[in-house]
């Protein structure tokens, strides 16, 4: 993974949840791209930081076990046509991945800049978690009220959310 990202010198690595955590790991073999990280899951080792040591079945049935209830449920700050299309398309994780990722990943310090945008309503990665590892890293922070775990993506203000980004990246170009 290191190999893939450096040979594709990205202009900057962004990545969300699950993606977050990989994002971070990776920003290591870029060294200078700024790392935009959504609700990340926390790495391991890091002072103030708590792994979130969920236990996950063999296969996560998030495909599987979807419903337009459920996804309204999951997405309650995002329209009704976004969560028809996110229900459409949630697909099932590997509880291996999930489990592995909860329990915390050694990561070496990214020397990039950072931003973590933080929903204030994360049930899946809890904003004090988010916060913590901005701490640890000297991290900017774009805070996100009132938004679910997804919601910086995905909600009414994934919009807005996305031109504060662009914003934080022109300062650093």
């Amino acid at each position: 993974m290191h190999a893939w990202i450096h040979a594709a010198s990205p202009d900057v690595v962004v990545g969300a949840s699950l993606g977050g955590l990989l994002a971070l790991r990776c920003s290591s073999a870029t060294r200078t791209a700024p790392l935009v990280l959504v609700n990340p899951m926390p790495p391991a080792g890091w002072l103030g930081i708590v792994p979130l040591g969920g236990r996950y079945p063999d296969l996560v049935p998030w495909r599987r076990g979807a419903s337009l209830p459920s996804t309204a449920r999951a997405l309650p700050d995002a329209d009704a046509t976004t969560r028809q299309m996110a229900w459409r398309r949630w697909r099932d994780e590997s509880g291996a991945v999930m489990n592995a990722a909860s329990a915390g990943v050694s990561i070496e310090r990214p020397h990039a800049q950072t931003l973590i945008v933080i929903s204030e309503r994360d049930d899946d990665v809890p904003s004090s978690t988010s916060r913590a590892l901005a701490e640890a890293l000297g991290a900017d922070i774009l805070d996100c009220a009132g938004a679910s775990h997804v919601g910086p993506l995905l909600g009414h203000a994934a919009a807005d959310v996305a031109e504060r980004v662009l914003a934080w990246l022109r300062l650093r170009s």
